[in-house]
């Protein structure tokens, strides 16, 4: 039961992480208007360094998570809703685990009865 619950709160972690990600590059895409603009803005200091490969990486799978970008940032955006969509899920279910487990514990109160019938 543990472990069911350290796995979805690992979804939702990582799912949430993805929505937000897929949500600045639509507002980047938004802003500056054109979708050829949004990975060279994004990548312009990955000179040489560690810091800026990277960059470069984080760059190259954030456009990987989000797809093509276009100038109305639509695209990234409607995939950011699906990986909310997806972070609230692992959030309900790790929930509803927790319930579960708990009902192991304490069970039902009142406790049931042996009654004649």
């Amino acid at each position: 039961m543990g472990a069911a619950q350290h796995l979805a709160k690992a979804i939702t972690v990582a799912a949430g992480s993805l929505a937000v990600l897929c949500a600045a590059v639509a507002v980047a895409a938004a802003t500056t208007g054109a979708a050829a603009a949004v990975p060279a803005a994004l990548a312009a200091d990955a000179a040489g360094s560690v810091a800026g490969a990277l960059g470069e990486v984080l760059v190259r799978l954030g456009l990987a998570v989000t797809g093509p970008v276009d100038g109305s940032g639509v695209g990234p955006m409607v995939r950011a809703a699906a990986w909310a969509a997806v972070a609230l899920t692992g959030a309900v279910v790790g929930g509803k685990l927790r319930g579960l487990e708990q009902g192991f514990f304490k069970g039902v109160y009142p406790p049931p009865r042996n009654l004649k019938d």
